[in-house]
């Protein structure tokens, strides 16, 4: 509502001096009628007939209650015309209340109450649609502001918001941002945006939401304040414009003032995050940070710099805390779970990590908090420089290009250790030896695994490392702990020992089936007994230089031990013992036997 009615029965008694301590409550317009005659006998007959029907001896006879319910209702309908003839805009004297009474013209219809709301609301702006401009939105009228909030957030840059056809958003968009110089071209830009209306009766609210914005440079408002502000006087705004203004206001200040919800920082204003504000406004704050200056701007104008910031209009300078913050906060949201708890990571990135992932305040994250995780004194609001401004930027990029290629250096070793872990050159080579055993593997487990091996429909390594990840640690990479990368080591080693040991069986009944192979089968067997089978291929293209440095290495054994048959023996058997499973753990000594298979093309 705009206003209350105060409504006298005494015509000699004086208007009531309001004199409240806030002078934007909406107004309160007393009546004060110059006859209430007939009011009062209304109002006396029908006291009479209610204390009939409330007395106790007529509560059981149904005759008495039924004849006075029935006058009951008959004085009721001559109390209401009573109360309409007695305060007649021509029967009452009109006064608008406050620190001094205001007497009001009087005249036919409503002509007291809105002299009294124009009296009041001196600076409400005129909103040319009936839809937009009521207290209460109807369901067409809130879908269609939602999809005109939306489009102010999401093409703001557009002309008419990128929308089209001739919907009640599209009317509403013409008549309260369109026609009054809210959404417009910017000359400076050559795009459309939100700027200061040229409509001279949106200028004071507009002015006051600006004022609002840089009162909070010092403290967070909450976005009831504001709402309420528009809603009293001298501005007197309809509920369902207020969010349609605020929202204009805050994308012309983007780079300026900050949102909050519940206390927690927002970078980005999103089309859900401004349907949860029209719902709630008491669970937003905002914060302005465009007043940096010295030490501050130099810090900022550097990380800029630095993380290769691009404005949104390619004339506009950069330099101001939310786009530096809402970059940073988009880049630690987008990282995998692994990135984001490992101490895989150098130290000082890992402090720049939790920094990032535990910030509120954009500008303690800024000033305060990333410059002492990197080391550096923090940057003081009234300092006029900063000389490791540079420095501080440059720390912070490095930790942000450390975590942003974590994940994939996690995949790139883990295919390192794949190959070693199988003795394969290449990724092409395990997948051979894994297809060669498709169908031959009873066990679900190890039949899943050599399945992920011989899988070669992934379109690059790193996808192909991810799938056979998660089949031996039962979860996905990017979910990964470090306890977890630890237990997929050991699980890799135990199901590669299984692999080489049914390759070795394969190969064998294929030898003994005369087909051609080209491998040699080695058993590596511990003095307890226990066995390691190996297939153990040779590239032909190597062999000329492995055999030179062999016989190299044999040449310093035979001058080592005294005997060339020595020499071999002790180079088998320490090559043994390396090929036994965690040598650290096993016994130091292992026996070796090596069964040499017929190969094709060789004598």
């Amino acid at each position: 509502y705009d206003g209350e009615v105060l409504l006298l029965v005494d015509p000699s008694a004086e208007a009531p001096n309001l004199a409240r301590p806030w002078a934007d409550a909406k107004p309160i317009v007393a009546a004060i009628p110059s006859d209430v005659t007939t009011l009062e006998a209304a109002a006396r007959e029908a006291a009479a007939v209610q204390a009939g029907l409330d007395d106790p001896s007529v509560a059981d006879d149904w005759v008495a209650r039924r004849e006075l319910s029935e006058r009951m209702a008959q004085t009721r309908v001559a109390l209401d015309r009573a109360v309409t003839d007695t305060f007649a805009s021509d029967a009452c004297r009109w006064v608008l209340l406050g620190t001094e009474v205001r007497e009001l013209p009087g005249g036919r219809g409503s002509a007291a109450l809105s002299d009294a709301a124009d009296m009041s609301y001196t600076d409400t702006p005129r909103v040319r649609n009936e839809m937009l401009n009521r207290s209460e939105l109807t369901s067409q009228g809130a879908k269609a502001r939602g999809v005109l909030l939306a489009a102010m957030i999401e093409h703001g840059s557009e002309p008419g918001l990128g929308m089209e056809g001739h919907g009640p958003e599209v009317a509403m968009y013409r008549a309260f941002l369109e026609r009054t110089g809210l959404h417009g071209p910017d000359k400076r830009n050559e795009v459309m945006a939100f700027k200061r209306p040229t409509d001279v009766s949106l200028q004071p609210v507009w002015k006051m939401l600006q004022d609002e914005f840089k009162r909070s440079t010092s403290l967070r408002i909450n976005l009831n304040e504001v709402y309420s502000a528009l809603l009293l006087r001298p501005y007197g705004m309809k509920e369902g414009a207020i969010p349609v203004l605020v929202t204009a206001a805050l994308l012309a200040a983007s780079d300026a003032v900050a949102i909050y919800e519940h206390g927690t920082f927002k970078p980005l204003l999103t089309p859900e995050l401004s349907e949860r504000m029209v719902r709630n406004p008491g669970h937003f704050d905002i914060k302005h940070f465009a007043n940096t200056t010295g030490a501050r701007r130099q810090v900022i104008d550097a990380l800029a710099g630095q993380l290769e910031l691009r404005p949104s209009f390619h004339k506009h300078r950069v330099a101001n805390v939310l786009t530096v913050v809402g970059h940073l906060v988009s880049r630690i949201t987008r990282l995998d779970n692994y990135t984001r708890q490992t101490r895989n990571l150098s130290l000082s990135t890992i402090r720049v990590r939790d920094v990032l992932l535990e910030a509120v305040e954009p500008d303690e994250l800024l000033f305060n908090s990333l410059p002492e995780a990197l080391g550096f004194p923090p940057v003081s609001a009234g300092a006029g420089g900063y000389a490791l401004a540079e420095a501080y930027a440059s720390g912070v990029r490095e930790a942000l290009n450390e975590l942003s290629t974590c994940f994939d250096r996690l995949l790139e070793e883990q295919i390192e250790r794949l190959l070693d872990t199988s003795a394969e050159t290449s990724l092409m080579a395990v997948m051979g030896q894994a297809a060669s055993l498709t169908g031959e593997v009873l066990d679900p487990e190890v039949r899943a695994f050599v399945l992920s091996l011989a899988n070669d429909t992934m379109e690059t390594e790193t996808d192909w490392m991810k799938a056979i990840a998660t089949v031996v640690a039962k979860k996905a990479p990017a979910e990964w702990t470090d306890d977890d990368l630890l237990r997929f080591w050991r699980e890799l080693h135990d199901k590669f020992a299984a692999f080489h040991r049914l390759l070795a069986l394969h190969h064998e009944r294929r030898a003994d089936s005369g087909f051609p192979f080209d491998a040699y089968r080695v058993t590596v067997t511990r003095s307890d007994g226990a066995e390691q089978p190996l297939l153990v291929g040779i590239d032909e293209e190597l062999r000329p230089d492995v055999e030179r440095a062999l016989d190299d290495a044999l040449a310093k054994f035979t001058i080592i031990t005294g005997s060339q048959r020595r020499a071999q023996h002790t180079l088998l058997a320490l090559l043994g013992e390396r090929l036994l499973p965690d040598p650290r753990e096993e016994s130091d000594t292992a026996s070796v036997s090596s069964v040499l298979s017929p190969r094709a093309g060789y004598g």
